[in-house]
């Protein structure tokens, strides 16, 4: 059985956010971006967001939203739902 699906597109991570207070989605577009640690912050890597806590109605909106931009493309074809 095939059915559409959104998938990542690029690097950037796609997460949507609801529940806690929240009314509809946060959007958040983001990449992990590694960095030369210092003794003052010794993280490998960093966050970098494109788009962070966006709110949108639903996720519908917010995957439309991020398809839109290019960070998300459809994927048409077989599953392994049963």
């Amino acid at each position: 059985m095939a059915r559409t699906i959104y998938v990542t597109a690029t690097e950037w991570g796609v997460s949507y956010t609801s529940g806690s207070g929240i009314e509809g989605v946060e959007l958040d577009v983001y990449r992990i971006v590694p960095r030369v640690p210092t003794a003052d912050d010794p993280m490998r890597c960093a966050v970098e967001y494109a788009v962070k806590g966006m709110r949108f109605p639903n996720d519908e909106a917010a995957s439309q939203y991020a398809f839109d931009r290019g960070y998300l493309k459809v994927y048409t074809g077989p599953t392994w739902d049963k």
